[in-house]
């Protein structure tokens, strides 16, 4: 079935199209993504969507880029402004890496909490986002659950005693 509805082409790394597949649309990577109206990312959408410059070609979509549905905003004219600058697409790509992060970690949360080795939790992130199962993805993971791990015991919180009357 053919979407009429107009897209937006935006470059990211591979691993964060797979991602933005598996939360919204995981059953066809063929047809355009279509974002949730009112979540984070849409409400971000609309403020990057400007108008095309003249000399605007449309590139070749491949693996690095994703197609996403430009949904209904009432303060913008969505057939005229349907372009972002490759500095909005770079700030878009900001917001998506953070959302996989919050994921990310509140997963390994979870298992870590239900015993599962680091190891294991990441394999099973891998697969449940359907992301890519190199190991230098693994080890990229990983490193940056070790890294988060080492800032949170580098600056604990300190008890304070409080004076009472």
């Amino acid at each position: 079935m053919k979407n009429n509805r107009l897209t937006v082409k935006i470059r990211m790394e591979n691993y964060l199209v797979d991602f933005l597949y598996s939360i919204n649309q995981p059953e066809n990577r063929k047809e355009p993504l279509f974002i949730i109206k009112r979540s984070r990312l849409s409400k971000l959408l609309g403020v990057l969507l400007a108008k095309p410059p003249a000399n605007y070609k449309p590139e070749v979509i491949s693996d690095s880029f994703v197609e996403i549905i430009i949904p209904y905003f009432q303060n913008i004219n969505i057939n005229s402004n349907n372009w972002m600058s490759p500095r909005a697409q770079k700030l878009f790509e900001k917001q998506v890496q953070q959302v996989f992060e919050v994921e990310f970690f509140e997963f390994i949360d979870d298992c870590m909490i239900n015993d599962i080795d680091k190891l294991d939790a990441i394999n099973i992130f891998i697969e449940k986002y359907q992301l890519s199962d190199s190991l230098t993805f693994q080890d990229r993971l990983l490193k940056k659950l070790y890294r988060s791990k080492k800032i949170i015991k580098k600056f604990p919180t300190r008890e304070y005693k409080k004076n009472l009357l």
